[in-house]
């Protein structure tokens, strides 16, 4: 699985002929589906790379990570790959749908450490500056092996490098 992903974003730059990229720190609010081994919900702090193409479709390559998310000192890290549909507002905004591929290593003893999650999701950007811009949103993420489903809310605030290209 670690492979596909770093290949699928390797590869981005050459599948989109216009790119543009940036870098991103993100914060998300994760509730989880489990509540009888995590706590209802937990901050998540994580980054992501992205690539995209005329502001119009998109793929990002993300780590979250939470330690301690109980009082067992369970930690959760995930690494990811998003593939993103745009819908452009204005040159500043857009709305996007959000569809994730990845994994989650955990450091509970009960249940496999490793394992696949796919989601879906919705999100709103908005560049504050050319460089610089905000973003929310909403995902729903599914684990393969244990069936939990996790609600994620996420603020983030990226850098795009050469700025906008209007």
């Amino acid at each position: 699985m670690k492979k596909i992903i770093i290949f699928l974003f390797i590869s981005a730059p050459i599948l989109f002929a216009q790119t543009e990229m940036d870098i991103a720190l993100t914060l998300s609010n994760n509730k989880f589906d489990d509540s009888f081994i995590f706590p209802p919900s937990k901050v998540f702090t994580g980054v992501r790379v992205g690539v995209y193409q005329d502001k119009t479709y998109g793929m990002q390559l993300g780590y979250e990570y939470k330690n301690n998310i109980n009082c067992s000192g369970i930690n959760l890290k995930r690494v990811y790959a998003n593939a993103l549909a745009q819908m452009n507002l204005s040159k500043e905004s857009n709305l996007y749908a959000i569809g994730t591929l990845g994994y989650e290593t955990s450091s509970i003893k009960r249940q496999k450490p490793n394992q696949t999650v796919y989601g879906a999701g919705v999100g709103a950007k908005y560049h504050f500056t050319p460089n610089i811009n905000g973003f929310v949103e909403a995902r729903f993420l599914n684990k393969k092996e244990t069936k939990d489903r996790d609600s994620i809310t996420t603020l983030g605030v990226g850098y795009t490098f050469d700025g906008l290209r209007y």
